[in-house]
């Protein structure tokens, strides 16, 4: 099939940095057969949804994902594998590498509460980014926090710069969260995590991209976002954070960037795309 491209894809002169890449034509016709991926093709990467219909898709990236058996992480997993990513998928029990075997990620078995710098690392070699969507999710308390969401953060930034792996997104809070509501002390101590998360992986050397989503819901993803450097609350589906996701991944000239996402009307990858 001849190299084309649609309406919506960059010029000439920013297709390689934003990816754009002939791919085969027979890849193309299985994934649009694939269930998991005909919602991904409507929605999740407007620029290129008709360069995929004519033989185009983005470039492959080896994609490691720490908390990927999370509602966030499982999501990302299955649509970044749909976008024909190879996703590594880190879990900690032995019962969920079934589940993301399915969702056509590579299923790696590990705990940040008991792994070290250099363990993590070997896992990590020869991937291009590493995405942390891990979190206690409110259990456990503060000390649990404190071990995944503050010190599993900062083991996984030591085992990525060790590792060499290039780029790190991490998925963060809006600074507005919990605003105007009584808190109790064990949210004051999530969102100072939080923040102290970021501010160490600002630190790094890495090229870094930290998203802050609102009130994450569960309803089903529109595809489309409001994304800003400084922007009002609001609420936004996981499965839109997980697309924002794929986006940055596919995006890599975004890089040491503090991103806010809430839902909106814009179309997933074109708002990110402005970073």
């Amino acid at each position: 099939m001849p190299a084309r491209h649609c309406a919506g894809c960059p010029p000439s002169s920013s297709r390689q940095r934003h990816g754009c890449r002939p791919v085969p034509a027979s890849g193309v016709i299985a994934r649009l057969f694939k269930p998991s991926s005909a919602i991904t093709f409507g929605f999740y990467a407007p620029p290129h949804t008709v360069c995929q219909f004519i033989g185009m898709g983005p470039r492959v990236s080896r994609i490691f994902v720490i908390g990927a058996a999370g509602k966030i992480g499982r999501a990302l997993v299955q649509q970044a594998a749909a976008r024909g990513h190879r996703v590594s998928a880190m879990h900690r029990s032995a019962e969920q590498s079934a589940d993301l075997s399915a969702l056509d990620a590579q299923p790696v078995q590990g705990d940040l509460l008991q792994l070290q710098p250099d363990a993590l690392g070997t896992l990590m070699q020869d991937h291009d980014v590493v995405v942390f969507t891990a979190g206690a999710g409110g259990k456990g308390g503060p000390a649990m926090t404190d071990a995944i969401d503050g010190r599993g953060l900062e083991l996984s930034v030591a085992a990525a710069v060790q590792a060499q792996v290039p780029r790190f997104l991490l998925v963060s809070a809006f600074p507005e969260a919990g605003r105007g509501k009584h808190l109790s002390d064990t949210f004051e101590n999530y969102m100072a995590v939080k923040k102290a998360a970021d501010v160490h992986l600002a630190s790094s050397s890495l090229d870094w991209v930290i998203l802050r989503p609102g009130t994450l819901t569960d309803a089903a993803g529109t595809g489309r976002v409001h994304a800003g450097l400084a922007i009002a609350y609001g609420e936004v589906p996981r499965a839109d954070v997980a697309a924002a996701l794929v986006a940055l991944v596919e995006q890599p000239q975004v890089r040491r960037r503090i991103i806010e996402l809430t839902g909106g009307r814009t179309p997933v990858f074109e708002a990110l795309h402005q970073f």
